[in-house]
């Protein structure tokens, strides 16, 4: 499978995890403002600064990066209920490199100063501006 269809694949399923709107491809490769119906969105304009931040560095290390989802308004965490940092566009998730996963992880976990989780079975990774906390899960 090409990296960007393993990209697109791991999109749709995140997307259809969380009961959203499914994006097209061109809508999923989009940087700057795929909404679906729900008023999710892509769009890296909401993000804090220390997020794009690190979202510029990964894509200069390792190369080009699928942003998954960024402000999903009134988002929750699943299972749990409380409020998710989507939901105030202070979080990004975002798929790797082909081939960059476990070395992005690892870059991530050395340098981000926020929350840092995997969702190896979606291929993305999950960052945010919240306290330092490291998680790995497979929905």
């Amino acid at each position: 499978m090409t990296g960007t269809v393993r990209a697109w694949a791991a999109a749709l399923a995140f997307t259809l995890c969380l009961a959203l709107t499914v994006v097209t491809p061109a809508e999923a490769r989009s940087k700057r403002s795929s909404h679906n119906h729900g008023g999710a969105t892509t769009s890296e304009s909401c993000l804090p600064g220390v997020l794009k931040q690190r979202l510029s560095e990964v894509r200069n290390r390792f190369g080009k990066i699928t942003v998954v989802s960024t402000h999903r308004p009134g988002a929750r965490i699943n299972g749990s209920g409380k409020p998710s940092y989507h939901g105030s566009c202070r979080a990004v998730d975002f798929v790797p490199p082909s081939g960059k996963y476990s070395a992005v992880t690892k870059f991530l976990y050395a340098t981000h100063e926020g929350g840092v989780g995997t969702y190896t079975c979606m291929n993305h990774i999950h960052i945010d501006n919240g306290p330092n906390y490291r998680w790995s899960k497979c929905r």
